[in-house]
């Protein structure tokens, strides 16, 4: 009769889910820019899950830390439940002065699965957000890749392009379909006359997300930003909306 009842309470009671376990990813992370970092700068370094092209990251693990030089290597913790394998992710990281992103990584630092070990070296280009200068005109008929939107690093195998051509005609492919537009271009302004106009092909659905995220953003650009082989596209807060890297030739 005891044997029955205690197998009968051990049906009865709910399995105990098992408990996750702490990992780290080791990150190294370098500062590229050649003026001083700030006093009191903070380095601010994510874990996200970029699986998905036409939605926003998800950070799995933040880690800040006050940093008076660089290279500094940090071990940052995430939840080894989290982590599935057939998903996409990678670090990312901002170095803040107070309110101000003074620089951030540009390139996508791919860890865990695909191939990606759980150690990772990556380099904060310094932002450029306000012109002290006239600045640099776009450069007339050069491609140009894109490689993060609204904030967000794009992991995929054909990049949305972007050119402008010297009369200020805009030329975006995303995916699917070929958009034409005409930008106003004056001192730093970079103004998309909307709508676009397109082509009409169907295309798989994260691909045609992808490509209203791309259309969307760039309707919200109001300038632009030049710096060597990086375009940065910015709404008039100075926020970037777009950022290219220019195509190889």
């Amino acid at each position: 009769m005891k044997t029955c009842l205690a197998a009968a309470l051990a049906l009865a009671l709910p399995a105990v889910p098992a408990l996750a376990e702490i990992a780290t990813v080791e990150v190294t992370a370098t500062y590229a820019g050649e003026a001083p970092i700030p006093e009191g700068a903070i380095l601010a370094v994510e874990l996200r899950d970029v699986s998905k092209a036409d939605a926003p990251s998800v950070t799995l693990s933040l880690q800040m830390l006050t940093v008076a030089g660089m290279p500094v290597t940090i071990a940052l913790p995430y939840e080894d439940t989290l982590i599935d394998d057939r998903m996409t992710y990678a670090v990312a990281a901002r170095l803040l002065s107070g309110d101000t992103v003074v620089a951030r990584t540009t390139t996508s630092n791919m860890v865990l699965t695909r191939d990606a070990g759980d150690s990772v070296e990556i380099a904060l280009e310094p932002m450029q957000t306000r012109q002290t200068t006239t600045p640099e005109p776009i450069p007339a008929s050069v491609t140009w890749n894109a490689f993060e939107v609204g904030g967000r690093m794009l992991i995929v195998d054909t990049p949305p392009t972007l050119t402008v051509t010297e009369d200020g005609t805009v030329s975006v492919f995303a995916g699917c379909n070929q958009f034409t537009g005409q930008a106003e271009m004056t001192e730093g302004g970079f103004v998309v006359s909307q709508p676009m106009a397109g082509t009409r092909k169907a295309c798989p659905p994260p691909v045609m997300e992808l490509e209203a995220v791309v259309i969307e953003a760039l309707g919200n650009t109001a300038g632009y930003v030049l710096n060597g082989d990086l375009l940065t596209l910015v709404n008039a807060y100075g926020v970037p909306t777009i950022r290219f890297s220019r195509a190889e030739d």
